[in-house]
């Protein structure tokens, strides 16, 4: 593959195999959501050594490639019958999965159940089946920086053209989702998205819309469309990210925590607690 070049900075690939497009190099939203609530030091290991999966973040995945690669859940995942995975029952079953995903029983009991409720939800159904999963935006900016989005998938909502995100919750509630969308800077994600997306179409798309699957029964989902207001505030905090990052890995330069001395204060709630 021909990476983006100055003459043709854009590049939008349907095939683009998830490997091929974690190995590019670039930036990614990820890496600034990262460098956002990160020190530069963690930061950089978290670049080099990743981490390793919680139950929580397989069940994650897993949701996402059932909802929207459901002929691929299979050959990526394994779904353990047992209680504990310790002794040689566990160690053989494990030996037979081959590369495939781990899930515990429950995790998944709770992917069949978002299944079940998808094949009954009929317009959720149409919805993601309108547009491609999984394409890659690969596009190089004025300072020449690699910029990289994989929509989870790329279609129309009505009238609108949309990227569509997909993410698990344990509530469905505005005021957690708000939280989530703030906290998890899934607006910086958004705008990121939005904006790689457009400069590689020639056309930002109308929406950033997230499917939220609540993971915990019942079984249910929401579809939310991020404001025009929380993007720009997430686009400002990109920006000023990614000239940081930029310039710490130019300078090869990633401190940790100051060695000044600071204040430590008990949370507020601390105050007005009853005795």
């Amino acid at each position: 593959m021909i990476l983006p070049s100055p003459d043709k900075p854009g590049q939008r690939h349907d095939d683009l195999p998830a490997e091929s497009y974690f190995g590019l190099g670039g930036y990614s939203s990820t890496d600034i959501k990262n460098w956002l609530t990160m020190t530069p030091k963690e930061w950089r290991y978290w670049k080099q050594n990743g981490i390793e999966p919680s139950e929580a973040m397989r069940l994650g995945s897993a949701v996402h490639c059932a909802v929207l690669e459901p002929d691929e859940y299979e050959s990526r995942f394994a779904v353990y019958s047992g209680d504990r995975r310790t002794g040689k029952a566990y160690r053989e079953w494990a030996e037979s999965v081959g590369n495939r995903e781990e899930l515990s029983r429950g995790s998944g009991r709770t992917v069949e159940a978002v299944i079940d409720y998808l094949e009954a939800n009929e317009r959720l159904h149409k919805l993601i089946k309108s547009g491609s999963p999984e394409v890659s935006f690969l596009h190089l900016d004025l300072q020449g920086r690699l910029r990289k989005a994989r929509c989870d998938w790329i279609g129309d909502i009505g009238n609108m053209s949309a990227v569509i995100d997909l993410k698990t919750t344990w509530s469905l509630d505005d005021r957690h989702l708000e939280k989530t969308l703030y906290e998890r800077h899934y607006h910086v994600q958004a705008a990121w998205y939005l904006d790689v997306v457009g400069a590689v179409n020639g056309r930002e798309p109308d929406a950033f819309v997230i499917i939220w699957v609540a993971t915990k029964p019942p079984i249910d989902m929401r579809l939310t469309i991020v404001s025009k207001d929380a993007i720009d505030l997430g686009r400002k905090a990109y920006q000023v990210a990614l000239d940081q990052l930029s310039d710490a890995q130019a300078r090869d330069y990633f401190p940790g925590y100051s060695l000044e001395p600071t204040v430590l204060d008990l949370p507020r709630w601390a105050y007005t607690k009853d005795d």
